[in-house]
């Protein structure tokens, strides 16, 4: 069973020994990193020296997972800010990944963004404390100084489909090689869409011993999602878990939960945490989550097509116009965010909302809010030569799913065929479950929010 506990492999580096506000928490260590910082840390967060480097965070192999490194007094993101960073520029504090701690060392304020919008983070480089910011993916930390450089992510060139699927097909074998050597049991997060079909498919040709569960919750897509995933596990004979809530104890979770995160998650962890949702799961297993294989796909480019002009207040306008309104405290975010993607473009504008806003914020801050529970996320395909591989495919083929289809094929052939379709429509009764859940009416409350604004 899944234990919590409420910091949970966090950590601040800062240039003083000691804070008071953190000598309550017996699981606390300080260790000296340089003359003048001091690294303190959860005693069950995964630090590793890499030749002159230090890993703060779980690298797989090089340049893959979840992680910061540490460099000559620098501090660098993963692939995706996977893990997010909260820096300050002044101050004896310099940065650390639980904005809650950051609250209590340097008595800020935390920040939350209004959960039911659907833009529910605040947006990159904003951070949820007063006074700090998120360090971006492409962005260079100076730990001395508190100033930041960039260092540039590229993209290779166009391939075509068959060479980002033999690519993905190749790095998933690989990664799931360092997953195995990491001896933990593996359990993979499986649903109806086909980034997890994607991750079950290199856990098939594998061959390696895992388990596979799915939420029911009250609305109609899980239903959809259970119903998939049964039968992508019974044809190949994998063991599947279907997970219903289970509320004897949920507000002793559901704080132990904000505890840690602050309820600047914004999203259904809590929910999770409430339901118990992840009692099956042991302390120390490896969970994997196909987040990352969404970078795939072509995501949020409708939101920047046709417009008028190309400008700061024409893409911020136009996010509005789709998503919905920002807290406007938090439109000047958008707009810097804008301003350094126009200096620094790894790719288009969709790409970048979904690359810098969507998985560097929103799934960052979920990623961190879960690690309250003992086992450990693992997002794949998670490095930087899979993000490249994915932006450099052809427009069509994003849209269709050609090349997660096509390594599909390549790493278990048949399976395409053998199952249903990728998120098949819901059935009648799903789509009426969806509409009177808990989920489908906290939608119906924020479309009336927005017609009468």
């Amino acid at each position: 069973m899944a234990s919590m506990k409420p910091h949970r492999r966090q950590w601040i580096i800062s240039n003083q020994p000691r804070h008071p506000a953190l000598e309550k928490f017996p699981d606390f260590q300080v260790r000296q990193i340089r003359d003048g910082l001091f690294l303190h840390h959860d005693s069950e967060l995964l630090i590793e020296q890499k030749g002159g480097r230090v890993v703060l965070g779980r690298m797989l192999r090089e340049g893959d997972g979840r992680y910061v490194i540490l460099d000559d007094g620098k501090l660098e993101l993963d692939a995706t800010g996977s893990l997010g960073v909260f820096y300050f520029r002044e101050g004896d504090v310099r940065c650390g990944s639980s904005p809650v701690l950051l609250s209590l060392v340097t008595g800020s304020s935390f920040l939350r963004a209004d959960r039911w919008r659907r833009i529910n983070w605040i947006p990159s480089p904003g951070a949820p404390i007063q006074g700090a910011r998120r360090l971006m993916i492409d962005e260079v930390l100076d730990l001395e100084i508190g100033t930041t450089s960039v260092k540039p992510r590229r993209l290779s060139g166009a391939r075509t489909v068959n060479e980002v699927a033999t690519l993905l097909a190749a790095d998933a074998g690989e990664t799931v090689k360092s997953l195995v050597d990491k001896g933990r049991p593996i359990y993979l997060a499986l649903t109806a869409g086909q980034d997890s079909r994607t991750a079950f498919a290199a856990l098939v040709k594998s061959g390696v011993p895992f388990k596979a569960f799915t939420f029911l919750l009250s609305d109609g897509a899980s239903r959809r999602d259970v119903r998939c995933a049964r039968e992508l596990c019974r044809l190949y004979g994998v063991e599947h878990m279907t997970v219903k809530s289970r509320w004897r104890g949920a507000r002793r979770r559901k704080n132990l939960y904000l505890m840690h995160s602050g309820g600047g998650d914004g999203d259904r962890g809590r929910d999770y945490a409430a339901g118990d949702y992840y009692r099956h799961i042991p302390d120390g297993a490896l969970v994997l989550h196909g987040g990352t294989l969404g970078l795939s796909k072509k995501a949020f480019s409708e939101i920047f097509e046709n417009l008028p002009s190309l400008s700061s207040r024409a893409v911020t306008d136009a996010i509005q116009r789709t998503l919905g309104e920002i807290e406007p405290e938090y439109i000047p975010f958008l707009e810097e965010w804008y301003a350094h993607r126009q200096r620094f473009p790894i790719s288009d504008h969709g790409d970048h909302f979904f690359l810098d806003q969507r998985r560097a914020c929103w799934g960052s801050d979920n990623r961190f809010g879960e690690d309250v529970f003992g086992f450990e996320w693992v997002l794949f395909a998670n490095s930087w030569r899979m993000v490249d591989a994915f932006f450099s495919a052809p427009r069509e083929a994003r849209e269709g799913l050609l090349a997660q289809k096509a390594a599909i094929e390549l790493m278990v052939p048949g399976l395409n065929e053998r199952v249903s379709q990728v998120n098949p429509p819901m059935v009648f009764s799903d789509r009426l479950r969806g509409r009177f859940s808990k989920r489908g009416l906290q939608k119906a409350i924020q479309r009336f929010r927005r017609l009468v604004r």
